[in-house]
């Protein structure tokens, strides 16, 4: 899938456009770091809802999120998410972040980078 985001300046108003992508640059990076996180959430296998539950977004630097599972995160006592999304010797794999990740890619992220690129053309415009 590709993804592309254009922006046409029609005035000379590049402060303005500096300013307005700075402005909204966390804006688009969290509602993207937000659908993969709902993703990986609606993927997760539930059993006791810990694993689920230890899907987490954190804002890692500026305009920058990282979306990462740790069942320790939400409450068991044990680590097994890796166990789960890649599987061991003596159980398969079940895939929850990756899948989350294209759910986000059909749908979330390019909304997300559609509305990113409306503030970016109004204020170009």
């Amino acid at each position: 899938m590709r993804l592309e985001v254009g922006s046409k300046v029609t005035k000379n108003n590049i402060p303005k456009l500096i300013a307005a992508i700075e402005a909204n640059a966390d804006d688009c990076a969290q509602a993207c770091a937000n659908g993969i996180h709902d993703g990986a959430q609606s993927k997760a296998p539930v059993l006791t809802g810990r694993l689920r539950a230890g899907i987490t977004v954190e804002k890692s630097g500026a305009n920058s999120y990282v979306v990462s599972a740790s069942s320790t995160a939400g409450g068991a006592d044990r680590e097994y998410a890796a166990y789960n999304e890649y599987g061991t010797r003596y159980m398969g794999a079940q895939p929850f972040m990756m899948p989350g990740v294209r759910e986000a890619m059909a749908s979330d992220v390019p909304a997300a980078i559609t509305n990113y690129a409306r503030v970016i053309e109004g204020a170009a415009g």
